[in-house]
């Protein structure tokens, strides 16, 4: 695989926004579970399982590392939560056929449901949509502004105080809403 060290943005300040917001998820989460069950973060690697081929003959590979704090809880009451969240999103692409990498950075926003299942177990479901930059093109979606929007569902495990497993299927759809051509 060819490894492209000359990936520049023009201004290439989007890089340090976006590590500061990674950065910002990663300090927040001890603090903010210390303070509140209503509120914590993490972080997240998003491995496919399944590959877009797209219609120039490769498939899309896309690896993400995904910043992950709540906004609020918005379930008062029993043991069910409904956070709204911000995810920092950092998406590292190869392809099939050796060509690439490019990128993807934005920050989704959405909401997730978790239903206790009882001994800190619970069963997810979440939605979120939110901006993003993307370096590919393909005969199908243009370099730049696109919409980022997911769909998941998962469970979490406790692991002991304070730590947790979250095991989750995600599905993502891009599209600039038909903003430029192609979409």
């Amino acid at each position: 695989m060819k490894a492209n060290a000359s990936f520049r943005v023009e201004g290439g300040r989007w890089w340090l926004a976006i590590g500061a917001l990674f950065l910002f998820c990663l300090s927040a989460n001890g603090t903010l579970r210390a303070q509140s069950d209503a509120r914590w973060g993490g972080v997240v690697a998003g491995v496919p399982f399944v590959y877009e081929h797209l219609p120039e003959g490769r498939d899309y590979q896309p690896y993400q590392l995904l910043g992950w704090t709540t906004l609020a809880n918005l379930k008062k009451r029993g043991e069910d939560r409904l956070y709204w969240y911000a995810e920092p999103q950092l998406v590292y692409v190869t392809y099939s056929d050796g060509s690439g990498p490019d990128w993807e950075v934005g920050l989704n926003s959405g909401l997730m449901y978790q239903l206790a299942l009882g001994k800190g177990w619970f069963a997810t479901a979440a939605i979120g949509t939110g901006p993003h930059f993307v370096t590919v093109e393909t005969p199908l979606q243009a370099r730049g502004f696109i919409f980022s929007d997911n769909f998941e569902a998962g469970l979490i495990a406790p692991l002991g105080p304070g730590l947790q497993l979250h095991l989750r299927s995600r599905f993502r759809h891009i599209s600039n809403a038909g903003l430029k051509n192609p979409n």
